[in-house]
């Protein structure tokens, strides 16, 4: 064989694929994909690799059933000599299956349907005359007897529907691997048809025990050779044989018969010809004669047909009528029995499709919302950080922004909670000293009062309503007006001795009134640190908080973000080509 042949391709057999596999074939890719993807992030793949297990199995049995697995199988069997080769024949119309051979042969020929005519064993492609040297082991001892499995491809249109065995058959008593070899071989088969050599009488005691081994299978019973028995011997054989109840049905056949009518094709080439001459309107030239001839044996009673056709003799036997009405019968119970099967076929495989449809809906549909959640707990977790760092930043952003203003609230609210009195003491020149008196707790109520302090309380209340309701994470500020007002009067003490009288240059004595007020004035413009420490407080406070937060809202899983979209979306698209009704889902 030429080592540039193009071998044939695995959908061969006038296999269109259709739309249903070509769909199942995407949506392979897809589901390696998300496998493929799920593997990345360390996901579990479980259930979408039994998904694909299952979604693989069901594009082989379409395609197998498109292919022609879907045909019918047919184990021919019978004893010896039954004529199974001739049967096979005269299914075919033509004599491929290589008829009379020895006792000795141990061969099973599986013939199906090919573009063209391919004999093969072991893979091997074999010559027809090397299948009929292998089909007639000539040998007398069956100890060199080897068992081949030959494949036979033919273009034959019933093929299409059928796949026929013909096997070694029984009752070998040169050969007793045959009865193994056979019965192998009818495990895998839908149908069988024993063959019974009716000139021989009727089914063997061996033969019958045989068949009941086989009683699972759909067994049919053909009478071969009924043209060499009357009608009478006929009825009586089947009424035996039916008696045994492990046949569906008992057929008279005649395969030579059939095989010849075939070759004979009734004149239909010389009846046609009589057509065209009568359509051209020719004159009708031909002479037709014949005559009838009753032929009489010992077993039975034929009529002969002679026809005469512009000299030429044609023959027919009245079994030649039966012939044609045998074969049609065989042909349709062979067909009826492939139609039953493939839509026995059809039906699993539609239950297939759609518990494989739901089953793959559902799957992806809980992979989605998982990977949703995943997905949100990650981006919930990044966002949390981003927020978390968004609300330190603003913080600081406003310390900065409004700490000029503050100061200057807080020494005049300092300045403002000062008293300028004057003193019982006199100074040299006998005039009036003042004092300075700081009230702390007229400091502390208005301190609460000032402008900043509201800013912060209005920029802290949102951000405790937009972290509560995002992440149920409460933030505490403590009631920092008090704090404020505490730090501010430590700011403040070296200013005021423990009777909270002012001090100046260790004094607490100014010479007149003026100088006392241009004292405070001064320290309108004090700032004691750059930073309130109110606003660090508040961070440190809640640290805890927002670390014990950080550690709940952590993802248990190391995760591409960018992957995971890429994985979420091939998931929503898949649901989006699912031919299904989700309701029904």
């Amino acid at each position: 064989m030429s080592s540039n042949r193009r071998e044939e391709d695995y959908f061969s057999n006038r296999v269109a694929i259709d739309e249903f596999s070509k769909n199942m074939i995407r949506e392979l890719s897809t589901i390696k994909n998300i496998t493929t993807l799920l593997k990345e992030n360390r996901l579990e793949t479980k259930n979408i690799e039994k998904l694909e297990y299952e979604a693989f199995n069901l594009l082989i049995n379409r395609i197998e059933f498109e292919k022609g697995n879907s045909r019918v199988e047919v184990g021919v069997i019978g004893s010896f000599t039954s004529g199974k080769s001739t049967f096979i024949n005269s299914l075919f119309g033509k004599s491929i299956c290589p008829m009379a051979v020895k006792p000795t042969t141990s061969s099973i020929t599986k013939f199906y349907y090919g573009e063209r005519e391919k004999i093969t064993i072991d893979n091997r492609e074999i010559s027809y005359s090397e299948y009929k040297k292998l089909s007639q082991h000539l040998k007398n001892s069956s100890e060199d007897t080897k068992t081949y499995y030959i494949e036979y491809a033919y273009p034959f249109d019933r093929l299409n529907s059928i796949v026929l065995y013909d096997t070694p058959g029984f009752n070998n008593n040169l050969n007793k691997n045959d009865e193994i070899v056979t019965m192998r071989a009818l495990e895998s088969v839908d149908v069988i048809f024993f063959l019974i050599d009716i000139s021989k009488g009727s089914i063997d005691s061996s033969s019958l025990e045989r068949l009941k081994k086989l009683k699972d299978k759909r067994i049919y019973c053909i009478l071969n050779k009924s043209d060499l028995k009357s009608s009478d011997a006929i009825a009586k054989i089947k009424r035996e044989i039916e008696s045994k109840k492990i046949f569906l049905e008992v057929i008279e056949y005649s395969a030579i018969k059939v095989l010849q009518e075939g070759k004979k094709d009734y004149f239909s080439k010389y009846i046609s010809n009589i057509e065209n001459i009568i359509s051209k309107k020719e004159p009708f030239k031909s002479n037709i004669s014949g005559y009838i001839k009753e032929v009489k044996s010992r077993v039975s009673n034929n009529f002969k047909y002679s026809i005469k056709i512009d000299g030429r003799v044609f023959t027919i036997d009245s079994f030649y009528a039966k012939a044609k009405l045998q074969k049609s019968r065989v042909e349709k119970l062979l067909n009826n029995l492939s139609i039953s099967k493939q839509f026995t076929l059809k039906q699993k495989i539609r239950t297939e499709e759609y518990n494989y449809n739901k089953s793959s809906y559902i799957s992806i549909k809980n992979l989605l919302d998982n990977i949703d959640r995943e997905l949100s707990r990650h981006k919930l977790f990044r966002r949390f950080n981003s927020d978390i760092k968004k609300f330190k930043d603003e913080l600081i952003a406003f310390e900065k922004k409004y700490i000029d203003s503050f100061y200057k609230e807080w020494n005049y609210t300092f300045i403002n909670s000062c008293n300028i009195v004057e003193s019982d003491k006199k100074n040299y020149f006998k005039k009036s000293l003042y004092q300075i008196i700081f009230n702390n707790r007229e400091f502390h109520t208005y301190i609460k009062k000032i402008d900043f302090l509201k800013y912060l309380e209005k920029f802290l209340n949102r951000w405790v309503i937009l972290l509560n309701l995002e992440y149920k994470l409460k933030i505490k500020y403590l009631d920092f007006k008090d704090t404020i007002a505490d730090e501010a009067s430590e700011w403040y003490a070296k200013l005021y001795d423990g009777n909270s009288y002012i001090l100046r240059d260790g004094k607490s004595y100014f010479k007149d009134k003026k100088s006392a007020e241009e004292f405070l004035n001064s320290l309108y413009s004090f700032k004691s640190k750059s930073t309130i420490h109110v606003i660090h407080n508040i961070l440190d406070y809640n640290r805890e908080a927002i670390e014990s937060k950080r550690r709940e809202l952590h993802p248990k899983n190391s995760i591409n973000i960018d992957s995971m979209e890429k994985l979420k979306g091939l998931l929503d698209n898949f649901l989006k080509e699912k031919r299904i009704d989700v309701k029904r889902v």
